[in-house]
């Protein structure tokens, strides 16, 4: 695992259960990593990785999921398929990690664009194979 997931600590990212787009955006850069959070009906593939809500401005927000643009790659902590503003050449991976009962989706995908942006997803899903 890397150093700095080391000194963040993966408990102390999942401690709160639901995020706020503030949130997430601390959490990204404490990550360093260099994403968007917007909403699905903002999805741009030319930014190289979102956290997208699959709710909307009007309604609210639903659910977070991971976009990493540059290794076109999908996420999605309860193993849905891929919205289709996605497009169909993306790897998605059908494997729930999330309790429909608690709210973490958003360090998920956080975390997510983290190994993905490594190419190191075995350590990602290894995470979730400990708990």
């Amino acid at each position: 695992m890397s150093e700095l997931l080391n000194n963040l600590h993966i408990n102390s990212i999942l401690q709160k259960s639901r995020t706020t787009r503030s949130d997430l955006e601390k959490l990204l850069k404490k990550l360093n990593i260099d994403a968007s959070v917007d909403w699905q009906a903002d999805f741009d593939p030319k930014i190289p990785a979102q956290v997208l809500n699959l709710g909307n401005g009007i309604l609210g927000g639903t659910h977070w999921v991971a976009v990493d643009n540059l290794n076109k790659r999908y996420f999605d902590s309860f193993g849905q398929v891929p919205p289709p503003i996605i497009p169909k050449s993306y790897e998605w991976y059908p494997l729930q990690i999330q309790d429909p009962d608690y709210g973490h989706c958003g360090q998920y995908a956080a975390l997510f664009i983290y190994y993905s942006k490594k190419n190191e997803l075995d350590q990602f899903f290894n995470l979730f194979n400990q708990r």
